[in-house]
């Protein structure tokens, strides 16, 4: 990754900076998954970073029904259903089928979830803190102004 940032330091047209961005877009996305995976591995947390997003929807979708949780994730109802289970196997969250309508499936997390998730969001506060850190109140500003453009495109 440092072989990118450095590359990209001497672009001299459109095309290179588009094909360099690109490599440091896919490449950090990764990168932070996987460091904050280990980090999870570390601290005892049984978990893939892609079932600690779906603990995290859980907690942020409302009401939480598998439904609404597929919704969130944007994965079908099929892969949110599988998820769901392993995540039950492994005593993360309960399923609870509505009394009324039992086609209707509501998902709830336990203590050992929400000890995940506070490791995951402490994750995300201390990797925000450091990078700022690093910045000055004008470089701040920068990053910010251009990741919200980010976020605007991809409609977040």
């Amino acid at each position: 990754m440092y072989n990118i940032y450095v590359r990209i330091v001497g672009v001299k047209n459109m095309a290179e900076t588009k094909d360099l961005l690109n490599e440091l877009f896919v490449d950090l996305f990764q990168h932070i998954l996987n460091l904050e995976e280990k980090d999870l591995q570390k601290r005892g947390v049984d978990l893939t970073i892609s079932e600690v997003h779906v603990l995290d929807a859980v907690k942020t979708t409302h009401p939480p029904t598998m439904t609404n949780i597929a919704n969130d994730l944007m994965i079908t109802i099929g892969s949110c259903t599988t998820a769901i289970k392993k995540l039950e196997a492994k005593g993360y969250v309960q399923r609870e089928k509505q009394e009324k309508d039992g086609r209707i499936v509501y998902v709830y997390l336990n203590e050992k979830a929400e000890d995940a998730l506070r490791v995951h969001y402490k994750y995300h506060s201390d990797m925000v803190d450091n990078i700022i850190n690093e910045l000055s109140d004008e470089e701040e500003q920068a990053l910010y102004r251009a990741i919200s453009k980010i976020i605007k495109y991809f409609n977040l």
